[in-house]
């Protein structure tokens, strides 16, 4: 059976090359497998519960949390608690907000859908990360569309007029908007605008890997970058 990850990446091809909008809907091929999607509700409610414990049952002892030294239960605690004393005295009633981040980025993260890798037994979260886009030079500016009908604005404000409704469009960040909570974008066939930035997420925003060990799954990676 063609993977349907394959089929959108036939799609993205042939859209890009009529230079049409990119668009990326929704894939979850979690309920293929219904260990793996009990698993993954059973990690979406700890993280919703703030459970420490539960989460780190679920997760590698060797888990890679970034692609410097940061890997292991110790330093994922570290980042799920944030502890003032492990920030610089300036940055310290920063913590909270940090922290909140941190668990955000986690949930979001589940949510997003993903796709089976290596004969089933990796799950990578969320799925836009496992599909290679044609045409892209830089990961960073990347950046996907969360939803449809989201507005494409004329100025980076609210009530600026709507130059069109994009819908889980694969776009590209441009210079403007710094300061506004707005991204200025720009769509794959060249239309320029304005996107509420929690309506956007980098291509190279945090993304899970989950790796079936010993017929168990585990969170083998959590980290963003390239």
């Amino acid at each position: 059976m063609v993977r349907l990850v394959g089929v959108i990446l036939a799609v993205f091809w042939a859209v890009a090359v009529a230079a049409q909008p990119m668009r990326v809907p929704p894939v979850d091929e979690a309920p293929n497998d219904p260990e793996f999607a009990a698993f993954r509700r059973a990690f979406l409610d700890a993280v919703i519960a703030r459970d420490i414990d539960a989460i780190l049952s679920m997760t590698d002892e060797t888990v890679q949390l970034s692609f410097g030294l940061d890997s292991g239960h110790d330093t994922f605690v570290q980042m799920m608690t944030v502890p003032e004393e492990t920030l610089a005295e300036e940055y310290r009633h920063e913590a909270p907000a940090l922290r909140e981040a941190y668990w955000a980025a986690l949930e979001t993260t589940l949510r997003l859908g993903g796709a089976f890798e290596q004969g089933g037994t990796e799950f990578i979260a969320p799925y836009l990360f496992t599909l290679e886009l044609p045409g892209v030079d830089d990961p960073f500016a990347v950046y996907w569309i969360l939803g449809e009908s989201v507005p494409l604005r004329n100025r980076p404000i609210r009530w600026a007029a709507e130059l069109a409704r994009l819908n889980w469009d694969v776009v590209t960040r441009v210079e403007g908007g710094e300061g506004s909570g707005f991204y200025a974008v720009e769509t794959s066939d060249g239309m320029r605008g304005f996107v509420d930035a929690d309506d956007a997420r980098a291509l190279v925003d945090y993304r899970a890997i989950f790796s079936k060990q010993s017929g168990a799954w585990k969170l083998l990676f959590f980290l963003a970058g390239d």
